[in-house]
């Protein structure tokens, strides 16, 4: 039955509150991935800093060889871009709640690269995008969300396969 094979492909998360607290890691994040989809639903933090996307292996995060970039868009026409090299980075200039997806897609599995794409809204007239890759040293088993200031609101949850 097709139905059901789709729906034992991906694996849900448990969801994180993001109420409080300046990160949520996923851990345990089983061998073989070969994509992971971040949800975030009205995740917003206390001063409207950027939000990180750091993955890592079972040696540990990884924080560098990152090729990151992320644009917020106001409908006025008006763009807002950041880089890193240290996470995948999503931009945020002020303190409005996030929803939207990042997809994290292992593009080589010889060398552990990943790429990785988000969508956001902030508001009526803001939007959110971007991406980036990483080779890490080994398979991917952990990811970390975090923002340089407290979360005060919102979830944050994985589903991968």
């Amino acid at each position: 039955n097709l139905g059901t094979l789709k729906n034992s492909i991906w694996t849900t998360g448990t969801e994180a509150d993001m109420s409080s607290g300046s990160s949520t890691t996923f851990s345990s994040i089983p061998s073989g991935v070969k994509q992971i989809i971040i949800m975030f639903n009205e995740t917003s933090n206390t001063t409207g800093n950027r939000i990180l996307v750091t993955i890592g292996d079972s040696g540990g995060l990884e924080t560098s060889g990152y090729v990151s970039t992320s644009m917020e868009s106001l409908s006025a026409g008006a763009v807002t871009a950041f880089a890193s090299t240290s996470d995948f980075i999503m931009a945020l200039q002020s303190t409005p709640a996030i929803s939207g997806t990042m997809v994290l897609t292992l593009e080589d599995p010889a060398n552990f690269t990943w790429v990785a794409s988000h969508s956001m809204k902030f508001t009526t007239t803001r939007t959110m995008h971007g991406g980036g890759s990483k080779s890490l040293s080994a398979e991917l088993t952990q990811l970390r969300i975090a923002s340089p200031t407290d979360f005060d609101g919102g979830s944050i949850n994985i589903m991968y396969m």
